[in-house]
C-alpha cells in the first residue's frame, strides 16, 4: 500500500513537471519562433527602404552644399512634427522606449504610435540624420512582440511575460539589422543594466535572435557590415596598446554622453517653443552636413556612417580628419536627437569609437584596422556599459573573431572609466530585489476593495463604537453624500476632550485635504506618498471620478509579500 502510494506521488509529479515542461517550450519556442520571422521581414523591409532606395538616391546628392544641409534639416523636422503629431510619447523612442518598458511598464509598448515612429526614424536616417538602423529595427521588435502577446494568450502568456518578450523582439531586431545573432541575444540582456543582465530573456532572445538572422541574411545576403582588410596575430604590444586606447575611448565616450544629455537639455531651454527648438537642433545637423561635405567631400557625418566606418578600416584617413569625423558626429547625433530626430545612438557611437581607434593608430605609426576595430568595441562598451555585446559585435560585423581579445581588454578598460555614466537614462544599475519587482506592481492588484467607509454626519462617540474598537483600523474614509470628505484617524480625535464625544460630529475633525492614489499607480508611488506624509492609509478613487471611493491602500496590504508574490513569478 505504501508503495503504490509512493508510485503515485512520483507518477503525479512526473506528469506536473512534464506539463509545466510542454508549456514553458511552447511559450518560448514557438512564441520567439514567429517573432524572429515577423522581425527579420519587417527590418529588411525597413532597410530597403532607407538603404536601397531613399539613402542611395539622397547620397548622390550631398554633394552639393545647399542639400548637404537641406535634407538632414528636412527629414529631421519632418520626423519630429510626425512624432509629436501622432505619437503618444514623443520624447522616447527606440532603444529607450525599450528599456523604459522593460522596467517601468512592464513590457508594455504603446502600439498606436508604431507608425508615426517607424515613419519618423525612415525619414531621420534616410535624410541624412545622425541615427542609426539599429534604434528603429529595436523598436520593430518589441512592437511584434507586445502585439504578438494577445495572440498568444491561448499558451499561457501573462502579462508578466511580455518583459522577456520585448527583449526577446529586441533582440531579433540588432541581431538582423547587423546580420549578428549573437550580439543580439547579449545586448537584449546586457542593455537593460548598467551592471547586471535580464537573465530571463536568455532562451527567447536566442530563439529569435538567430530566427530573426536566417530570415533577413535570406534576403540581403551573409557578408559582414564592415570591410576589415585582414586577420592580425595579436602579440602582447598589441594588448598593452589595448590597455590605452581603452583608457582614451572611456574618456572620450564618458565626454560623449555628458554633451550629449546637456545638448538635449540647452535646446529644451533655451525656449519652451516646440518648433524653435526643432528648428535649432536641425540648423545644427545640417551644419554638420555641410562642414562634412567641405572637409571631405564624402557625407561620412551624416546618415549611419557605414560609408566612413569602412574608409576608416581601409585607411584613407588622415589622423586630424578622424579627430574632426569624431567631433562632427558627436555634435550631429546630440542634435539629431535633441531636435526630436527618431533613430539609434548603437551605430553613431561605433563611428565615434572608430575615429578614435583611427587617429590613434595613426598617431602610433600602426598601418592596420586593428585599433579602429578594438575602439568600436570599447567606445560602444563605456557609452551603453555594454562591454560583451560590443565585443560580440566586432566579432560578427567584421568576420574576425581575431579582434576578440584585443577587443575585450580595451572595452573592459573603458567600461571601468566610464563608471555609471550611461548614453541611456533608463538602464538601472543591477536587477532589483522582489520587493521592488512588488513596487512595481498597480494599486488595484493589492488595494481592498471592500472599504468601511465612514459618514460625516455621526458623531465621534459613535464613530470609535461602530468603526474604530470594530475594525481597529488607524484611519478611515469619511463620505458625505456618496463622495468623499476626507479622512479620519486616531490622531484626530484625541485633539477633541472625551466629554464633548457625543456632540462632535466626524466631519468637524476630519482631515479633508487627503492624498488619493488611482488603481493604476504604482506600488512605488503609494509606498512614497506614506514615508513622505506619515500615514499608513490611502483612499483609492475612480480617475473618471475622483470623489468615488472604490478602494483603500494600506501598508500592511504593501509589505504582505507572501500575498502578492504571486505577480512577479
Amino acid at each position: 500500500m505504501a508503495t503504490s502510494v509512493k508510485v503515485n506521488k512520483l507518477l503525479s509529479l512526473y506528469y506536473s513537471r512534464t506539463a509545466y515542461i510542454r508549456s514553458q517550450l511552447r511559450k518560448w519556442f514557438l512564441f520567439s519562433f514567429v517573432i524572429g520571422i515577423l522581425v527579420g521581414l519587417a527590418v529588411a523591409g525597413v532597410d530597403n527602404i532607407i538603404y536601397s532606395e531613399l539613402w542611395s538616391y539622397m547620397h548622390g546628392f550631398t554633394s552639393n552644399y545647399f542639400l548637404a544641409f537641406a535634407l538632414p534639416f528636412t527629414g529631421i523636422m519632418a520626423a519630429a512634427l510626425i512624432v509629436h503629431r501622432f505619437a503618444s510619447n514623443p520624447n522616447i523612442h527606440s532603444t529607450e522606449e525599450v528599456i523604459r518598458a522593460y522596467h517601468e511598464d512592464n513590457g508594455q509598448i504603446n502600439l498606436a504610435s508604431f507608425p508615426a515612429k517607424v515613419a519618423a526614424s525612415i525619414l531621420t536616417i534616410g535624410f541624412g540624420g545622425s541615427a542609426g538602423m539599429e534604434g528603429p529595427s529595436i523598436y520593430i521588435g518589441a512592437s511584434a512582440a507586445a502585439w504578438s502577446k494577445q495572440i498568444f494568450r491561448r499558451f499561457g502568456f501573462e502579462d508578466a511575460d511580455l518583459r522577456w518578450m520585448v527583449l526577446a523582439g529586441a533582440a531579433a531586431g540588432i541581431s538582423a539589422i547587423f546580420k549578428a545573432p549573437l550580439t543580439g541575444i547579449v545586448f537584449s540582456l546586457e542593455v537593460p543594466y548598467k551592471d547586471d543582465f535580464a537573465h530571463d530573456a536568455l532562451i527567447p532572445s536566442l530563439i529569435a535572435s538567430v530566427t530573426s538572422y536566417m530570415v533577413f541574411v535570406s534576403m540581403v545576403g551573409v557578408g559582414p557590415l564592415f570591410k576589415a582588410p585582414k586577420l592580425y596575430a595579436i602579440n602582447y604590444q598589441d594588448l598593452l596598446l589595448s590597455i590605452v586606447l581603452g583608457l582614451i575611448c572611456g574618456l572620450s565616450a564618458r565626454l560623449f554622453v555628458m554633451f550629449f544629455h546637456w545638448f538635449g537639455r540647452f535646446i529644451r531651454n533655451k525656449s519652451a517653443n516646440f518648433m524653435q527648438n526643432v528648428i535649432s537642433g536641425s540648423v545644427v545637423m545640417g551644419l554638420v552636413g555641410v562642414t562634412s561635405i567641405m572637409l571631405f567631400n564624402a557625407p561620412y557625418a551624416l546618415g549611419t556612417g557605414y560609408e566612413a566606418i569602412n574608409d576608416i578600416l581601409a585607411g584613407k584617413m588622415l589622423a586630424w580628419q578622424l579627430i574632426v569625423l569624431f567631433l562632427l558626429k558627436v555634435l550631429g547625433t546630440s542634435a539629431t536627437m535633441a531636435a526630436g530626430g527618431v533613430g539609434g545612438i548603437f551605430i553613431p557611437m561605433i563611428v565615434m569609437g572608430t575615429a578614435v581607434g583611427g587617429a590613434f593608430s595613426r598617431l602610433i605609426s600602426a598601418d592596420n584596422s586593428l585599433y579602429p576595430i578594438i575602439g568600436m568595441a570599447a567606445f560602444l562598451g563605456a557609452g551603453y556599459n555594454t562591454p560583451l555585446a560590443a565585443v560580440t559585435f566586432i566579432a560578427e560585423t567584421t568576420g574576425s573573431p581575431g579582434f576578440i581579445i584585443p577587443g575585450l581588454i580595451a572595452a573592459a578598460v573603458s567600461y571601468t572609466i566610464s563608471g555609471r555614466r550611461s548614453i541611456s537614462i533608463h538602464q538601472r544599475y543591477h536587477r532589483q530585489t522582489i520587493v521592488h519587482k512588488i513596487l512595481r506592481r498597480k494599486v488595484k492588484d493589492v488595494m481592498t476593495q471592500d472599504v468601511v467607509l465612514v459618514p460625516s454626519n455621526i458623531t465621534i462617540e459613535q464613530f470609535v463604537n461602530d468603526y474604530l474598537l470594530i475594525y481597529r483600523h488607524k484611519s478611515f474614509p469619511v463620505i458625505e453624500r456618496g463622495n468623499l470628505y476626507g479622512m479620519i484617524a486616531i490622531c484626530d480625535i484625541r485633539c477633541v476632550p472625551t466629554k464633548d464625544w457625543s456632540n462632535t460630529l466626524v466631519r468637524d475633525v476630519a482631515y479633508k485635504d487627503t492624498v488619493v492614489m488611482y488603481p493604476d499607480q504604482a506600488l512605488s508611488e503609494a509606498s512614497a506618498i506614506m514615508h513622505e506624509f506619515d500615514i499608513d492609509r490611502l483612499p483609492v478613487v475612480d480617475p473618471k471620478d475622483p470623489k468615488k471611493v472604490v478602494g483603500i491602500i494600506a501598508s500592511t496590504d504593501i509589505i504582505r509579500l507572501e500575498e502578492v508574490s504571486k505577480f512577479v513569478q
